[in-house]
């Protein structure tokens, strides 16, 4: 670890003291985009499978098989969503991107119908590119993974050999070990100082912002990465849904009353877009697990609804609009207001905002170090002197 040694503790230690961002290096990831595009590989073998089945299956099968993938494609989606199990979501990312290509191969060529069990009216064009959408979005799941297997790396290398003390750090001056703990003794800064490093390994990267919220008993694993497939998944959910069902030529979807709700939840969808992009660097991962996971499980629950035989009770016109529906009427508002309230305003919400932080962030397994102690050392700390009230420009205190 760099922080074995005292002169890169000093630089942690101005930078706590300036109040400004810490985050790790990043070394070049071997063969990104040849690993991304493999997944892709596997979208268009299912594509071409589909294909292939025309040919050899009954409609009938091919209509079951295909119904059954759309419903099925969700559960690699939920747990690249939800699990830090890398090697399982690489698995995932592939089963995942194979089955939505099966389904734009089979629904989206127009050679099969979509079966009325599942309550949808669509475009082939339009299953086609959802299907390729979802392809990219288990494509961006990958790169997901593989920025995860680094970041794993980089909190592990920074772990080697650093005791979590800044005495233990090693110097070739004594006396330059000497004057530098002195100097942060005297201000009284060791503890804050240890505290952000250990923030640092956890979120990679430490800011004002994430270290008061771990004095709410939050783990903050992960919280200085934001992921791409939520923002994928949010993109088809928000934005290409409503504008199918604005420029679909049926005249049963989105009819009547319910006419505003594909305008409503595309200007949501955009809404969330340019608020995630006005996010601080370390509110983005919060903000991008909201967004996917709001959008996802949505999107699978009004297709449960459908298959389950829900849309036969409603009219045509909310059968057919139910995604754009719940989306302007609930999933969007909640999306905004999660943004808008963000990681530290949920970490200080007594009992119930913790627990929505540790639903929305991923977590670690435990092959890391626990934080209790750093919690249970702020819980005593005097808030009237905390030094990170503000946040200056970034500045990186690591080495090589």
């Amino acid at each position: 670890s760099i922080y074995t040694r005292i002169w890169c503790v000093y630089e942690a230690f101005l930078a706590y003291e300036s109040n400004k961002l810490i985050y790790t290096a990043r070394n070049p990831i071997a063969r990104f985009w040849r690993r991304i595009l493999f997944i892709l590989f596997f979208w268009a073998l299912g594509f071409f499978l589909a294909c292939v089945s025309q040919v050899a299956l009954p409609a009938g099968t091919c209509q079951l098989v295909g119904s059954s993938l759309m419903l099925g494609a969700m559960v690699p989606s939920l747990y690249a969503l939800t699990s830090w199990h890398l090697d399982r979501v690489r698995i995932a990312n592939r089963v995942g991107a194979m089955a939505f290509g099966f389904v734009g191969g089979l629904f989206g060529t127009g050679w099969s119908e979509l079966p009325s069990i599942l309550g949808l009216k669509r475009e082939p064009i339009c299953f086609l590119v959802s299907s390729w959408c979802c392809g990219m979005a288990f494509a961006a799941s990958e790169a997901d993974v593989l920025w995860g297997e680094a970041a794993r790396l980089e909190s592990d290398q920074l772990r080697l050999g650093y005791t979590g003390c800044l005495e233990d750090a090693h110097a070739s001056v004594p006396q330059d070990k000497a004057d530098i703990l002195q100097e942060i003794d005297s201000l009284g800064l060791k503890s804050e100082v240890e505290h952000a490093v250990e923030v640092l390994m956890r979120a990679g990267m430490s800011t004002p912002r994430l270290r008061r919220v771990t004095r709410h008993g939050v783990d903050v694993y992960g919280a200085g990465m934001w992921s791409a497939m939520p923002l994928m998944l949010l993109g088809c959910t928000v934005i290409l849904e409503p504008l199918e069902n604005i420029f679909t030529k049926d005249e049963d979807i989105c009819i009547g009353i319910w006419w505003w709700a594909p305008f409503l939840f595309l200007s949501m969808g955009c809404a969330g877009f340019v608020l995630f992009l006005l996010q601080g660097p370390d509110q983005k991962g919060f903000a991008a697990a909201v967004a996917g996971k709001c959008a996802c499980f949505t999107y699978l629950a009004v297709i449960l609804v459908g298959a389950c035989g829900g849309s036969r009770m409603l009219p045509t016109s909310v059968s057919q609009c139910g995604l754009d529906i719940v989306g302007a009427v609930f999933v969007g508002p909640l999306v905004l207001i999660m943004m808008l309230i963000g990681l530290e305003g949920f970490a200080a919400i007594p009992t119930l905002g913790p627990a929505i932080v540790r639903l929305v962030l991923p977590g670690d397994g435990g092959c890391l170090h626990s934080m209790s102690g750093w919690f249970a050392l702020a819980a005593h700390a005097d808030d009237s002197s905390d030094p990170e009230d503000s946040a200056s420009p970034v500045s990186s205190a690591t080495g090589d």
